[in-house]
């Protein structure tokens, strides 16, 4: 295994479901899913009938309220957020990002994950103050996730949140051949 020119860790944050909640929280994502297609549903037949809306009854709206509501309580009290510390490593031909256990928020638990990113196949690389992210547009790249390898393409993306201070675009134009630009 080759050893890494550069090695730091920050903490990403990452929101998760808290133990013992999955079964609720995937309850009520689809309780609002629900509630927004009978609104929308309910809009598209009263469009179509010609009625007004503000002649429908009261009942059903407060119901459909009292349940899009209650959904939300529940997956607000369903979710949280964990700081997770990512290892990022500089090697001389890719940029691998590596964490010991990344929960999810629609399964308990966490299985480690690995993204490897080529810098032949970097695209572009941004960095978004704003977001407070950094974007890897690429043409491929790999993901270990546990006992499964995928190759994807598309964005990969690191969030900064952990480490408002420190200057990601410098990093990595210092220890990569990647040219990186800003974005809000």
């Amino acid at each position: 295994m080759k050893i890494a020119d550069y090695t730091m860790t920050i903490q990403e944050p990452v929101a998760c479901v808290k133990p013992g909640r999955t079964a609720l929280l995937k309850l009520c994502v689809a309780l609002l899913c629900v509630v927004g297609a009978v609104v929308v549903a309910g809009l598209i037949w009263a469009a179509v009938a010609g009625v007004d809306v503000a002649d429908l009854p009261w009942a059903p709206r407060l119901a459909l309220a009292a349940l899009a509501i209650a959904g939300a309580a529940g997956i607000y009290q369903s979710v949280r957020e964990e700081k997770v510390p990512v290892k990022l490593s500089f090697y001389k031909d890719r940029l691998t990002l590596a964490d010991d256990g990344r929960p999810s928020l629609w399964h308990e638990g966490a299985s480690p994950r690995t993204v490897e990113l080529p810098y032949d196949q970097v695209k572009s690389c941004f960095f978004s103050p704003r977001r407070m992210k950094v974007v890897f547009q690429m043409k491929g790249y790999t993901v270990v996730w546990g006992e499964r390898t995928r190759q994807k393409s598309g964005t990969a993306e690191l969030s900064t949140l952990g480490a408002p201070d420190m200057d990601f675009a410098a990093l990595i134009e210092k220890h990569s051949p990647l040219k990186v630009s800003q974005r809000n």
